[in-house]
């Protein structure tokens, strides 16, 4: 049995490797061609391509751009080990790194100790699935979509939401986290513009981070 498996082995080995990649804002990643063996992405390897990752990249788009990297490569480097014209070699094992199931305290922000940074790899690599999310107001929050700001807008603790005209922000501990789209609850995701208009009142209250046991998220 062969496998195609979304990382360069034998870094990420297992369960999510795509999101792991793009939650460690890795600069590159790609897809491993492997003969199984009896443990998890242990095997030897046959093939490996890799690809850039931007910072715009989430987990959908690099899903799709190794859907078409594997296809374009494997079924010549499949042949090519049946018909012996390649060979395959052993993982350096040592170097091996794992990746855990994702869940939705996966997904939960701490604002005492993330970065903007850190928050939107959060974003690209957890939406849509587990999300990134945190409480506001006894209610959960969905981020969607955002991007760090380069400008000093406010100065107040982090996780608090400031509203200005229809620009929405988060503090965090190293600077400004900007929503550019966030679903809050028992709503459909909207455009922060959209939120703004509609929740001025808002501004200035501070979000939380959700409890593992939090009820509203199961």
């Amino acid at each position: 049995c062969v496998n195609v498996h979304g990382s360069l082995l034998p870094k990420y080995r297992g369960a999510s490797p795509i999101q792991s990649a793009v939650l460690a804002g890795e600069k590159e990643t790609g897809v491993t061609f492997m003969i199984m063996d009896e443990l998890v992405d242990h095997g030897p390897i046959f093939g490996m391509y890799t690809i850039p990752l931007s910072a715009s990249d989430t987990t959908e788009t690099v899903f799709e751009k190794l859907s078409i990297l594997s296809a374009q490569h494997f079924p010549a480097d499949l042949l090519k080990l049946i018909t012996g014209n390649i060979k395959s070699h052993e993982q350096d094992h040592e170097h091996a790194t794992f990746t855990k199931l994702l869940s939705r305290e996966t997904g939960y922000i701490h604002w005492d100790t993330m970065t903007a940074q850190q928050i939107v790899h959060m974003i690209n690599a957890l939406v849509p699935w587990p999300g990134v999310t945190t409480r506001l107001n006894n209610g959960p929050l969905k981020l969607m979509k955002a991007h760090m700001s380069n400008d000093v807008l406010h100065s107040s603790q982090p996780g608090t939401l400031h509203i200005e005209k229809e620009i929405v922000s988060l503090e965090t501990i190293d600077g400004e986290l900007i929503i550019d789209e966030l679903q809050p609850a028992g709503s459909a995701a909207m455009s922060a513009a959209a939120f703004a208009r509609g929740n001025q009142t808002l501004s200035g209250s501070r979000c939380v981070a959700m409890s593992t046991d939090d009820v509203s998220q199961k």
